[in-house]
């Protein structure tokens, strides 16, 4: 109780001193309030004395009340067509699982690669990735979970004490955190990255953007290598006990018929996914994402095959205000000026080679995020980086690849992701099990940002 309460006062207090503290050369009163505004929600944030989304609330509310923005320009900015298209994905993957379209084909695949332990940890990695293409990487780890502790407990594996088992659940795990970068339907932070990358075109008057299929393209090399080194290192720290698949093979099978053929609802859901997908990559950056998602989403509640009603017990509805949060904070240090004056100081333009500068921020980064929430990392970082890469020469949206990626890759702690916290949740795994190959993970992440913003990104137009 006593450490909630001293994280809340340090907390407020940072974000409150804005009023009392002197404002530094060159900086105005409103930049001033609205950097320490954020630094006091971060400090939040990590130290979490309160629920996420309640700092989030509590960040937007301080923009009026410390006299940074307006009140009505404060709830405007929550009102980014990026948080709409955060509640498009969301709820297109409430529809994905109502209808028990993403189990099912979770059940087909598996039960496909079931032959040998390594065989289904393998299906379970690439899986894992794979169905972030069409759905956050959360949502994918709560699909699949409960099937894998089916599995163990089939199988018969010790809490504690299997090796397989942590293979598995870890597969999972790492899986969906490597498939977090894959496309915009893959995490929240990819639409928050594009939310701020299109305030800062807006203020500078261009029309530098990243489309549905140029992500892909940029973030492709590292997904990939990234997989690679996944399976290396879980082959390498947890190799499995000799074990009788034949259980696991009886369980998914069984679990494949008693679904019975695909059901109008699955038609529709998969309908929508491909309208989803199809809208993003054709008409996304004439009309908006968020505009291609929420009309993809209502399609379900078009045809009645989902209601609202039952939407809302799938979606994180707390993640919508943490994210909603964080895009006016973040919003407000551009329309003050903050963000110049911070990148004028942490760092002269010109003196640094943009490979360096990659590399810098990717790794802080690749560190916050064992400790803060990625969606908090990027409202934090990105909005700096940006004109510190325009100071040097830099596309802004070359920065947008190397924040968001590196913000992902948590894959050391519990805390870390969603998905880290649902396998310590099942008493397979100590904090050990990943420390020291997460570690390892997520230097491997690192090096796979700035070989990729060495060779690959610059063809691509990325430098």
């Amino acid at each position: 109780m006593l450490r909630r309460l001293l994280g809340l006062f340090l907390g407020l207090a940072i974000a409150a001193s804005g009023l009392l503290l002197p404002v530094p050369e060159g900086l105005t009163v409103e930049g001033f309030r609205a950097i320490l505004l954020l630094v006091g929600a971060i400090v939040l944030w990590v130290l979490q004395p309160i629920d996420l989304p309640v700092t989030a609330l509590l960040g937007m509310a301080g923009l009026p009340l410390l006299g940074i923005v307006p009140a009505a320009s404060a709830f405007q900015l929550f009102a980014n067509q990026a948080v709409f298209f955060v509640m498009g994905v969301f709820l297109l993957a409430a529809v994905l699982m109502h209808t028990g379209l993403a189990t099912r084909l979770a059940l087909s695949l598996l039960s496909r690669f079931d032959r040998s332990p390594t065989q289904l940890s393998g299906a379970v990695l690439l899986m894992s990735a794979g169905f972030c293409a069409v759905m956050v990487s959360h949502v994918v780890a709560a699909i699949l979970f409960p099937i894998l502790l089916e599995i163990c407990r089939a199988l018969g594996l010790q809490h504690g004490r299997s090796a397989y088992a942590r293979r598995l659940l870890l597969s999972m795990a790492w899986g969906t955190i490597v498939g977090s970068n894959l496309t915009f339907l893959s995490s929240v932070r990819v639409g928050l990255a594009l939310g701020l990358l299109n305030e800062h075109n807006y203020k500078l008057h261009t029309g530098e953007s990243i489309s549905f299929l140029y992500w892909m393209l940029g973030a492709s090399v590292v997904v990939l290598a990234m997989l690679a080194a996944t399976d290396l290192v879980l082959r390498l720290f947890h190799k499995p006990e000799p074990i009788d698949m034949a259980p696991a093979v009886a369980l998914l099978k069984r679990k494949v018929a008693e679904m019975g053929p695909m059901k109008r609802d699955e038609k529709v859901a998969l309908l929508s996914v491909l309208a989803m997908v199809l809208g993003m990559i054709f008409i996304g950056k004439q009309v908006g994402f968020g505009t291609v998602a929420v009309s993809a989403a209502c399609l379900n509640f078009l045809t009645g095959s989902l209601s609202f009603e039952k939407a809302e017990k799938y979606v994180s509805w707390g993640i919508v205000l943490l994210f909603g949060g964080a895009v006016a904070m973040a919003t407000a240090l551009e329309h003050t000026g903050a963000v110049e004056w911070v990148a004028e100081h942490v760092l002269p333009a010109g003196q640094v080679h943009p490979v360096v500068l990659i590399a810098v921020v990717a790794y802080v980064c690749v560190i916050m995020t064992e400790f803060a929430s990625n969606s908090a990392v990027i409202a934090a970082l990105l909005p700096v980086c940006m004109v510190m890469a325009d100071g040097i020469g830099l596309p802004a949206r070359a920065i947008v690849f190397a924040t968001v990626i590196p913000a992902g890759l948590a894959f050391m702690l519990p805390t870390g992701t969603p998905a880290m916290a649902m396998i310590f949740s099942s008493g397979y795994l100590r904090t050990r099990d990943s420390a020291i190959p997460g570690g390892v993970l997520i230097h491997l992440g690192w090096l796979a940002v700035i070989l990729a913003a060495t060779f690959w990104w610059p063809i691509i137009g990325l430098r």
